[in-house]
């Protein structure tokens, strides 16, 4: 077993529509995220919908983005100031700067640290780049050196829970492939954004999917209950239950738009650590985790395990 290994969080997220049950098939954009629904075929010539587990990861990122920036207000420590200064910029992917200074304080301390001690430095840092990145570091801190940000992503909560500047997330997701799913074309009209009237000759049509509901399954590894990765995940949840979040395009008129049932959707922490006195069934929890959701609790009670109640 990978001794790094410590536990499983296993959810499985039952999402009913809020609305309309269409959802469209294409492409849309919101806060910078690309969200699909593309339409393939089976080596067996079925055709099937898939909503890519990148898409998913992206939607859920922005919430989790949301409530971490939310509740960091005022609150002291790197981990925190990380968060603030969390941001994606175009061209540039993630970054720790987009904040105010006494945070971007905070975490030039640390890397400063870092680099000072050479042993350290040299594992985050090729020793050929480690004087021109010191030097660069030195008279302009991280804003100026992105080479350095793999130093402070494996700090930073957002990072940990969904993957960073050279580091993996813990959160790992699948595809959600609907099978046998109608299709309907829809008829719409753009409208001018001033007048507020429908625009001449603009008619156009929409393919859509008729989705009442579906499971998006999550593997959270490693997750500390208590922790602020575990706090931000249970936050999360929560948006996802009282909130919900749209998918794929054409969200201004309604379509795409779900929210997780609480009580449908379950919920288990596998501990490796634990004693289970039988081989068979330790490995099966190692290899199919998967098998034991549906023995867990409902999203409410895992909710107060990742806070620690």
């Amino acid at each position: 077993m990978n001794e790094g290994l410590r536990n499983r969080l296993i959810l499985k997220l039952k999402f009913v529509h809020l609305g309309s049950s269409l959802l469209h098939v294409g492409s849309g954009k919101a806060e910078g995220e690309l969200l699909k629904v593309v339409r393939v075929r089976s080596s067996e010539g079925k055709q099937l919908f898939i909503i890519p587990s990148h898409s998913i990861k992206g939607v859920l990122r922005r919430v989790s983005e949301l409530i971490a920036k939310s509740t960091s207000i005022e609150k002291e420590g790197l981990e925190y100031s990380l968060i603030r200064a969390h941001c994606e910029l175009e061209g540039e992917g993630v970054r720790h700067i987009c904040s105010d200074d006494e945070d971007l304080k905070t975490i030039n301390d640390y890397i400063n640290g870092i680099l000072s001690n050479e042993s350290l430095a040299r594992k985050y840092i090729p020793p050929d780049s480690l004087d021109s990145i010191r030097e660069a570091f030195e008279s302009e801190g991280i804003k100026g050196t992105a080479e350095l940000e793999p130093i402070v992503a494996h700090k930073c909560p957002l990072c940990n829970l969904y993957g960073g500047p050279g580091l993996g997330g813990k959160i790992l997701v699948n595809d959600i492939v609907l099978e046998g799913a109608s299709t309907f074309i829809i008829s719409r009209t753009s409208i001018e954004r001033a007048s507020g009237k429908v625009r001449e000759g603009a008619l156009f049509t929409v393919e859509a999917l008729n989705i009442p509901e579906f499971i998006i399954t999550l593997i959270v590894e490693n997750i500390t209950p208590g922790s602020i990765e575990s706090l931000i995940l249970a936050g999360t949840l929560k948006w996802l239950t009282n909130i919900g979040v749209s998918f794929g395009g054409m969200k201004s008129v309604g379509m795409g738009h779900y929210v997780l049932s609480s009580s449908e959707s379950r919920g288990v922490l596998i501990n490796y650590n634990e004693e289970t006195g039988n081989v068979e069934e330790f490995l099966e929890r190692l290899v199919n985790p998967l098998r034991y959701v549906d023995e867990g609790v409902n999203i409410e009670e895992i909710i107060e395990v990742l806070m620690a109640r």
